[in-house]
């Protein structure tokens, strides 16, 4: 008496969407399990044929200007090519420290026939990977891809290697890149214990050289 009832809402069964991916709409249906063990295959997912294991094969080339070639055939569906240069802050003369430092992070960029922005965009077109490192002996220039890309990513390394355009706005960029390096590594005491043992024990010239450019002729 003198009470009221509330009217009872019942829940309207999920309808999958025609848009809907084909195994969603199959799970929302309960046609397919949704609890799979690990023990059997995936319903929807193509058989993975097994590569045929090719033993690793090396050879070394060396080519009529000098440069020599190391290859390397596997069985792996990912290729890497790198370009290693006897380069870095340990060859530099007084007045041109720290152009390695300015290098590696110039790779990649602009070239003479080509933008950074197309460099950039056709390596992630193919889903490449791309680094530039400079040691105080060793410049690395390197590139990963599928190994059906290959060619590509590699003629995009070889350009960016030889034909470096050095364009004065990626100039500008990249310095202050390396003024927030600098920045950063004089609060890292790990490097400039590094910085001064290496010093120290070259006297400061050849592999003594600090790879980083110094703060005085970033300017320049």
């Amino acid at each position: 008496w003198g009470r009221t009832t509330k009217p009872m809402i019942r829940a309207q069964p999920v309808r999958a969407f025609s848009t809907a991916p084909p195994f969603l709409w199959k799970v929302l249906h309960q046609v397919v399990p949704q609890h799979i063990p690990v023990t059997e295959p995936f319903p929807g997912v193509p058989e993975i044929k097994e590569v045929e294991n090719i033993k690793p094969t090396k050879d070394i080339t060396t080519l009529t200007n000098g440069v020599r070639v190391v290859s390397e055939n596997s069985s792996s569906q990912v290729s890497s090519a790198g370009v290693f240069v006897q380069s870095g802050s340990a060859y530099e003369a007084a007045d041109v420290r720290g152009s390695s430092h300015f290098l590696q992070h110039l790779g990649f960029h602009s070239t003479h026939s080509q933008s950074h922005f197309k460099v950039v965009r056709d390596l992630e077109k193919v889903g490449s990977t791309s680094s530039v490192q400079a040691t105080r002996d060793t410049m690395i220039y390197t590139t990963e891809s599928l190994r059906k890309y290959l060619p590509q990513t590699f003629g995009i390394l070889a350009d960016t290697f030889i034909n470096p355009a050095l364009e004065a706005s990626d100039i500008k960029d990249v310095r202050a890149v390396v003024k927030a390096e600098l920045s950063k590594a004089s609060q890292d005491t790990q490097t400039t214990l590094e910085t001064c043992i290496h010093s120290a024990a070259f006297s400061g010239s050849g592999l003594g050289a600090d790879p980083l450019c110094p703060a005085s002729l970033v300017d320049m």
